[in-house]
């Protein structure tokens, strides 16, 4: 489980992608933008696990208020 298991379902996901990228070209002799984003975001999602890159990020606001200056300068502290 953990990031085996998004590594067993990135490798897997990249492997469908690519077998329906091919399946449109053979019958319709073009691939969906759909299907090449698809193949994309799973290679880089392929790419960062293997070289154990972080692939999330994250930012955090607070908000903080107070009815006046010296309130909030102690909430804040």
């Amino acid at each position: 489980e953990g990031i085996y298991g998004l590594a067993t379902r990135a490798g897997q996901s990249l492997k469908t992608a690519n077998n329906n990228v091919k399946e449109r070209y053979q019958a319709e002799g073009f691939s969906s933008s759909k299907d090449d984003n698809t193949v994309e975001i799973a290679e880089v999602l392929n790419d960062h696990i293997s070289e154990k890159k972080n692939f999330f990020s994250t930012l955090v606001t607070f908000t903080v208020s107070a009815e006046d200056i010296e309130t909030l300068h102690d909430r804040v502290a």
